[in-house]
């Protein structure tokens, strides 16, 4: 059976139906079918559109701040690559200062290209100053870190850092 008869068929079907309703029913079935064709039109075209737009300020703003964290970060990179190459025996020194610097309760061990700093309650802004002068007078950029706060300004743990040799930076 072809299509067009087969939709003729229906056609004639509901029209039959539609007669047989009283007037009520029709306009019950007239305002139910409305009623559905306006959730479908509601939930499928409109709610998403109006929930994209209420979303799209917050959005943009997280993205925006991303970006400009991005940026920060590719000034950095272009400063630090910037920097003029230290030798394998500067870079050493420039560890082994700065992290005498931080006192006893720190120890670093060389490993390869690889130094390990074992710490013990370092306070925080300490730390900080540390990990800044290791990248720039080092060249050492940290591979890993296991920092536990000891209190509230303090910090335990052990970092890993790889020192970038001339050449290879």
């Amino acid at each position: 059976m072809p299509v067009n008869e087969s939709l003729s068929g229906l056609k004639t079907t509901l029209g039959a139906f539609w007669q047989r309703l009283a007037e009520r029913e029709r306009w019950a079935v007239a305002v139910a079918g409305g009623l559905i064709a306006f959730a479908l039109v509601w939930s499928i075209g409109i709610a998403p559109a109006i929930k994209t737009l209420h979303e799209a300020p917050q959005a943009m703003h997280e993205l925006d701040t991303q970006l400009e964290q991005m940026r920060t970060l590719a000034l950095e990179a272009d400063r630090l690559r910037q920097m003029p190459s230290v030798s394998p025996a500067q870079a050493d020194a420039a560890l082994h200062a700065a992290t005498a610097r931080l006192g006893d309760q720190v120890t670093l061990t060389m490993q390869g290209e690889r130094a390990a700093v074992a710490m013990a309650n370092v306070p925080g802004w300490a730390l900080s100053s540390w990990l800044t002068e290791v990248r720039e007078g080092a060249h050492a950029r940290p591979e890993s870190a296991q920092l536990n706060k000891v209190t509230e300004t303090t910090y335990s743990g052990t970092v890993v850092l790889i020192m970038s040799r001339q050449g290879n930076e």
